[in-house]
């Protein structure tokens, strides 16, 4: 019986190296988040909510509109809280 030719790239059965991936598309600066509609985001956030108003000893809301330094502050305040 003659042996099995090698399947190239290797792989299962193949008896070289695993086949490689594809190459990843060229990056546009955008994922698949950044490509999501705005239903998609609603639909987080309502999600989000509604964690946090069930398990509010789990989950913090802050208010992303603010300044980095007032949500910097508001998340320290919060951290200092649970931890004491």
């Amino acid at each position: 019986r003659s042996p099995r030719p090698r399947r190239p790239g290797g792989g299962a059965g193949g008896g070289g190296p695993p086949a490689r991936r594809p190459a990843a598309p060229p990056a546009t600066g955008r994922d698949r988040m950044e490509h999501a509609d705005r239903d998609f985001w609603v639909r987080t956030a309502l999600a989000y909510d509604r964690l946090a108003e069930n398990a509010a000893d789990r989950y913090r809301v802050v208010d992303g509109t603010k300044t980095i330094d007032d949500i910097a502050r508001a998340i320290w305040v919060d951290a200092q809280e649970l931890t004491h």
